[in-house]
């Protein structure tokens, strides 16, 4: 399978969740781009952190991006906005472009339409291990299979991890549950070229314009 090469939010150094990164992505060869999202209102803006300042609006991405052949991943930053990002997709013509990730609840899995294209976080498969994570602090195998087994029983076909997570050993251990693999943020040479050999479902990058061009070599 083709390995789905995301573009990170700010990638190739553009301003994070900019409507100027959002023009870059779309072309730069990434199959898809990130943006993160939060709720105001009764409405969404993008920003990595909550903030009353002035951000773009999401309905304002989906105009750039509907139509064309591009996915948007929407990295929800809250619980519980995953059907009203849905309404506002369908509303802007552009569900079947629609990609979330982030604070997917189990939940929200359950109903189909959220499950079939989520990326699911592993943290919010098990948060305890996020802060694990920037303790350097990687998951045991025996975690790795239950993260994977919560996928199965939740209906989550792709999970979400920390590329430092994609061992070959760890891997192996997705394949068996039938579990695919998104890595995130991939943006060393020697990772991207390994991780596209292993043929994962996506690579989130910030140098998209770098592992696009690995993929086309690979």
């Amino acid at each position: 399978m083709r390995t789905m090469i995301t573009a990170h939010s700010g990638c190739e150094g553009r301003p994070d969740n900019s409507l100027e990164y959002v023009r870059y992505a779309l072309g730069c060869g990434a199959d898809a781009l990130e943006v993160d999202v939060h709720s105001r209102g009764s409405g969404f803006y993008i920003s990595h952190d909550p903030s009353e300042g002035d951000h773009p609006r999401l309905e304002e991405v989906f105009s750039l991006i509907r139509g064309g052949t591009r996915k948007l991943n929407c990295d929800l930053k809250q619980p519980g906005m995953e059907q009203d990002v849905l309404a506002l997709a369908r509303s802007c013509g552009m569900a079947d472009q629609l990609i979330f990730s982030g604070a997917v609840s189990h939940q929200a899995l359950g109903d189909p339409a959220v499950g079939a294209r989520t990326f699911w976080n592993i943290e919010s498969a098990m948060p305890q291990l996020f802060q694990r994570y920037e303790q350097g602090i990687m998951p045991t195998a025996e975690e790795i299979r239950q993260a994977a087994g919560l996928c199965r029983e939740h209906g989550a076909g792709v999970i979400n991890v920390y590329y430092a997570v994609c061992t070959a050993e760890n891997l192996k251990i997705f394949q068996e549950y039938g579990v695919g693999v998104s890595a995130w943020t991939v943006n060393e040479e020697a990772e991207a070229r390994r991780l596209l050999a292993e043929g994962i479902v996506n690579i989130t990058t910030r140098r998209p314009v770098m592992v696009c061009a690995l993929r086309k070599d690979t």
